[in-house]
């Protein structure tokens, strides 16, 4: 069994509240963009999953079309992009969308991918311009996400993105030597990796740490940005 469908197994209390913050958010930007923007409106989901779990639970793509299945408007105008490296979990979140009432039309609108999230991935994302778009980012760890993809998902105007960053798995990273570089410079950066390791190596109370690392990834986001950030511990 891999990772992938081992998470899938049954929807964990911190699951919950993750679905529960992207619906939430989701609910008031698209009602934001729908009373400002005449145009298409879209969403992504980098890490869909399979749509339920295998108890029977609801993941994110599923609650957020039921909520969509409500406005008429705004399941006329919206457009999604699933993807999933697995093939097996997003063709069940296809079935999974085919059973649900009001959803044909919308499916025809929808695209399903297979890609591989490296830290290359962002040099392939083309978006088409003038649609604002809601992004949701939630790797198993930290692999693919870097500021570089951030900043691609968000370009268009009135585009926002949503990423769960894992504390204990970069926070494990940063403990080690080298052999996690590539992926947290995508993130920090090298130069700011090099650093944030040699103060971490210095704090031996976690709950430092975690406010350095936390302070740290703001930095990278807002620093000579502009962006707007907004943060929130799932603890």
């Amino acid at each position: 069994m891999s990772p992938n469908t081992k998470f899938f197994t049954e929807q964990t209390e911190q699951s919950m509240v993750k679905a529960k913050i992207v619906i939430d958010y989701f609910t008031a930007w698209s009602r934001v963009m729908k009373n400002h923007w005449k145009g298409s409106i879209g969403y992504i989901d980098l890490f869909c999953g399979p749509g339920v779990y295998a108890n029977g639970g609801k993941s994110v793509p599923i609650m957020l079309l039921e909520k969509v299945c409500t406005d008429k408007d705004l399941a006329q105008r919206m457009r999604f992009y699933f993807n999933d490296e697995n093939p097996e979990n997003t063709a069940n979140l296809k079935f999974e969308i085919g059973k649900m009432p009001g959803t044909s039309e919308m499916l025809k609108k929808m695209v399903f991918k297979n890609n591989t999230i490296t830290k290359d991935f962002a040099d392939t994302v083309s978006i088409q311009k003038n649609i604002p778009m809601l992004s949701f980012v939630d790797p198993w760890g930290y692999k693919g996400l870097t500021m570089h993809l951030v900043e691609k998902l968000i370009d268009n105007s009135g585009s926002e993105c949503i990423f769960f960053f894992n504390y204990n798995r970069i926070n494990m990273a940063l403990s080690s030597n080298t052999l996690f570089d590539e992926h947290l410079a995508g993130i920090f950066g090298v130069k700011r990796t090099a650093s944030l390791k040699t103060e971490l190596a210095l704090l031996t109370s976690a709950e430092h740490r975690e406010q350095v690392l936390l302070n740290e990834i703001l930095t990278v986001l807002m620093n000579g940005t502009g962006y707007f950030v907004l943060g929130t511990s799932l603890q």
